[in-house]
């Protein structure tokens, strides 16, 4: 003899054979209310479709999260080109105020031409000083890009 029970939890609509009764292999023992198992397909159901619109919006947002990652080392490497032709402005500029410096005394340039050359290597020493500053990160950025009180967001359990 041996006992029988079902793997999950349901009502019995009752027993198909009686104790001690032979049977074969295929002869069906006990019916089950299929009401509860549909009712237990239909709640696995939903909850797979749940995990799907859970899924569908961590790939999006890792979509958006990668986006955003390349338009920042668009903007780095931008930055980066700026501050090289910045650079290049800046020492061509300081080797023409040292050759003027060297043309005024001569008279072979004019004061005004030489005041413009100073100025111009200001402005470029200048613009040169603030490109690091373009690589600093804004307050917005260094808070991880969250904004301020009134958003809201949705976490996504069990993305990776």
């Amino acid at each position: 003899m041996v006992g029988i029970a079902p793997k999950v939890g349901c009502k019995s609509l009752g027993a198909r054979v009686r104790e001690k009764q032979h049977v074969k292999k295929g002869n069906v023992l006990l019916e089950i209310d299929p009401g509860d198992i549909a009712g237990m397909v239909a709640q696995r159901r939903a909850a797979l479709e749940v995990a799907k619109a859970h899924l569908t919006n961590a790939q999006m947002s890792a979509e958006q999260a990668q986006a955003h990652v390349q338009t920042l080392l668009a903007a780095y490497a931008s930055v980066q080109a700026s501050t090289a032709a910045a650079a290049a402005d800046t020492n061509k500029l300081r080797s023409d105020l040292a050759r003027n410096s060297g043309l005024i005394a001569s008279g072979a340039t004019s004061k005004q031409d030489y005041q413009h050359s100073e100025s111009d290597t200001k402005a470029a020493e200048a613009t040169l000083e603030s490109k690091p500053k373009q690589l600093q990160p804004t307050p917005d950025c260094a808070s991880g890009g969250r904004k301020a009180s009134g958003s809201t967001t949705a976490p996504v359990s069990g993305a990776e």
